[in-house]
């Protein structure tokens, strides 16, 4: 393990437990804000003009199929351990079985969807990137994920649209 990691792990898992409410948004948070970008998403393919619906449709199908794919190629590559497994933590607000840890899968899944929806519609997206922020916040405070694997999902969940987008304009 790294000392970033560690090291900010530790800073933001310290907010957990210090407050019930917040711990409570962030639980909340953390469940509905992935639910919350996939019908944004969802929204912007159905409600799209009319002639770029199957592109839209096969943009999001591929981007959603690859980013999954991705991210338990790497999982399976990389065996990482979760920080409730390496630590005691005494606050854990998320609850989560014991398993691979990175990618994280939030991550990845709410980061693509930000950057698809960023991609047809920029109001939506800058929204979809501030979401995701959150969850992938909400991972590392809930003590279920480190610093990287949020950060490796952030960047795999975007590259993923990006390499797909590529793709479908070849």
């Amino acid at each position: 393990m790294i000392a970033f990691d560690r090291t900010t792990f530790f800073l933001l898992y310290g907010i957990a437990g210090k407050f019930s409410a917040l711990d409570t948004v962030i639980i909340f948070l953390n469940a509905f804000l992935p639910i919350t970008l996939l019908i944004i998403a969802l929204g912007i393919v159905l409600w799209g003009q009319r002639n770029t619906f199957l592109q839209r449709t096969k943009f999001f199908s591929l981007s959603l199929i690859t980013n999954g794919l991705a991210v338990y190629t790497i999982r399976i590559l990389a065996g990482r351990r979760r920080p409730f497994e390496v630590f005691d933590l005494s606050n854990q607000l998320l609850t989560h079985s014991s398993g691979w840890a990175f990618p994280s899968t939030h991550a990845a899944f709410s980061f693509m969807l930000a950057t698809f929806i960023f991609s047809l519609d920029n109001y939506w997206g800058r929204i979809a990137y501030v979401l995701a922020t959150i969850v992938a916040l909400c991972r590392i405070i809930g003590g279920v994920h480190w610093p990287s694997d949020v950060l490796a999902g952030a960047i795999l969940g975007t590259a993923t649209v990006f390499l797909v987008r590529r793709f479908l304009k070849n």
